[in-house]
């Protein structure tokens, strides 16, 4: 369900995760990976440190709670039951599972199609759909024009992707 985040690892930062007294000072979740993050107080040392909890998946309510007690399992020094309530860690993953489901409504146009399943890609497809027919204008509705025709302008660019030039140079390529 999580990963926890491969930054760090120096001399200062194992000796702090292997032991002292920890005192968590805040909580933050971010989207892009799904992480959550805890910034703690290192009282031994005077520090102020901080913990990412990369999630993989977040998927049901049912997953955030086997999440949530696999993170308090690891990490019993950093998230200890008397400092930081279940509850408390259990509504910050659910804001983070609201955020990344909202997030994920919006199509990205740097996303990879190919990695969705049929499944995912048919709910994206219904979302879009959805979403063009809220915008979309109909006869008899308020600002609908029919035939409408729009002038551009002159071309701020040269355009010459589609020029009849390059049709000419594939028809002289020899065939193998």
């Amino acid at each position: 369900m999580y990963q926890p985040s491969s930054r760090g690892g120096g001399p200062t930062a194992s000796a702090a995760f292997g032991g002292g007294s920890f005192v968590p000072k805040r909580y933050a979740i971010t989207t892009n990976p799904p992480t959550l993050v805890l910034e703690y107080g290192d009282n031994t040392l005077g520090l102020l440190r901080t913990r990412k909890f990369r999630l993989k998946k977040i998927a049901s309510s049912e997953g955030l709670e086997s999440t949530a007690d696999e993170i308090i399992r690891r990490f019993p020094s950093k998230i200890s039951r008397s400092l930081v309530s279940r509850s408390q860690l259990l509504r910050l993953l659910g804001q983070l599972k609201d955020k990344v489901k909202t997030g994920n409504e919006a199509l990205r146009v740097d996303e990879d199609l190919n990695k969705y399943t049929t499944e995912e890609l048919d709910a994206m497809k219904d979302r879009m759909n959805e979403k063009f027919m809220e915008n979309a204008k109909r006869p008899g509705d308020e600002g609908y024009v029919y035939d409408k025709q729009v002038d551009f302008g002159q071309p701020t660019e040269d355009n010459d992707w589609d020029s009849t030039d390059e049709e000419d140079e594939d028809e002289d390529l020899p065939l193998p």
